[in-house]
């Protein structure tokens, strides 16, 4: 459950975004309107609101789910339970021969870091010159 939460936290503001911007540009009148011919307001959200937002629950969905298939280590970094599995994991298992990784790379990845010490990362901190060039 912890994972999942994670997930959802994470990503939740790529499905925010699109889906906003669809209903930002819904008409209000639209609305005003349907409550003009008698319909509730869960009413007229649900024959105006819902369809009109449709390709952006769509696009939101897609923006979503496909980065969340290949978010391999928040499973390994959150819940640290070898028995919990997600099927990123699986999949990556097996595009890896069938031979489990573990955190190799995270350890590989954090060793070069350490090594180059932030080499071309950080911007290069001289003071600018006073005087004029010559």
């Amino acid at each position: 459950m912890t994972v999942v939460l994670a997930l959802v936290y994470g990503y939740i503001p790529f499905f925010i975004v699109p889906l906003f911007s669809t209903l930002d540009r819904i008409d209000p009148l639209l609305l005003k309107a349907a409550r003009d011919l008698g319909c509730s307001s869960l009413s007229a959200f649900w024959h105006v609101t819902l369809p009109l937002s449709r390709p952006g629950l769509l696009t939101a969905s897609a923006i979503t789910a496909l980065p969340m298939f290949g978010d391999y280590y928040t499973n390994t970094l959150v819940s640290g339970s070898p028995t919990s599995t997600m099927i990123a994991n699986k999949i990556e298992f097996y595009l890896l021969g069938g031979t489990p990784q573990g955190t190799r790379g995270v350890t590989r990845a954090a060793a070069v870091g350490a090594e180059h010490g932030g080499d071309g990362v950080l911007p290069d901190l001289q003071p600018a010159s006073r005087g004029r060039v010559a």
